[in-house]
C-alpha cells in the first residue's frame, strides 16, 4: 500500500463554500438544533398532558362504578 507523503496531503486543493453560504449552514444547523429541543419538549408536555387526562378519566371512572366513593 502507497503511503500519501505530506506534500501530497499540503497541495490538495480543497473548495470550501463561501463565507455567506457557511454562515448560512450553521444558521440551519442552530435552527434544527433548536427545533430538536423544541419536539423533546413538545413530547414531555405531551405525556404530562395524558398522564394528568387518563388519571382524570381514571377517577370519574372510579367515582362512576363505586357511588359509595362519592358519600
Amino acid at each position: 500500500m502507497r503511503m500519501v507523503s505530506r506534500t501530497d496531503i499540503a497541495n490538495l486543493d480543497i473548495s470550501l463554500p463561501n463565507l455567506d453560504t457557511q454562515q448560512k449552514i450553521v444558521d440551519v444547523d442552530a435552527l434544527a438544533r433548536h427545533e430538536q429541543m423544541l419536539l423533546i419538549r413538545i413530547a414531555g408536555k405531551r405525556k404530562k398532558l395524558l398522564t394528568l387526562i387518563l388519571g382524570d378519566q381514571a377517577q370519574r371512572h372510579s367515582l362512576d362504578t363505586n357511588p359509595e366513593i362519592q358519600k
